[in-house]
């Protein structure tokens, strides 16, 4: 699983020279959709968290820190030690999961909103 997370992670790069452009640029035509759409709905969002529950901001971003390898690797050497019939079926929907992302960002890179400045959204990490 740690090779194919590396191999994701070197092979973002592969297809644009400089993907910050076109992933900004490919955010802005979203934003614009959602906008359009009216679903534009994140920097409300935000600023109502920020405003009334900031304590659960930053729960909420250790949880983001927290909550991605040192659950998964404990989890996945859980399954693979109790249930390795359990463990191989969550390591395919991983992998396939990298895959179909390693392809979807090669083919439309895609920056977050965060990253936006025109839309207001703070990073809050």
């Amino acid at each position: 699983m740690s090779v194919a997370y590396a191999s994701y992670t070197l092979g973002r790069g592969l297809v644009y020279e400089n993907q910050i452009l076109p992933a900004h640029d490919n955010a802005l035509d979203i934003i614009e959709l959602k906008r359009v759409t009216g679903l534009l709905r994140e920097g409300l969002l935000q600023d109502w968290f920020l405003n009334n529950l900031s304590s659960a901001v930053h729960v909420l971003n250790w949880f983001y820190i927290l909550g991605y390898w040192p659950v998964v690797l404990p989890v996945a050497v859980y399954l693979y030690v109790k249930n390795r019939e359990a463990y191989y079926v969550y390591r395919t929907v991983a992998l396939i999961t990298l895959g179909v992302a390693l392809v979807s960002y090669e083919l439309y890179p895609l920056a977050p909103p965060r990253l936006v400045s025109s839309i207001g959204i703070v990073d809050t990490l």
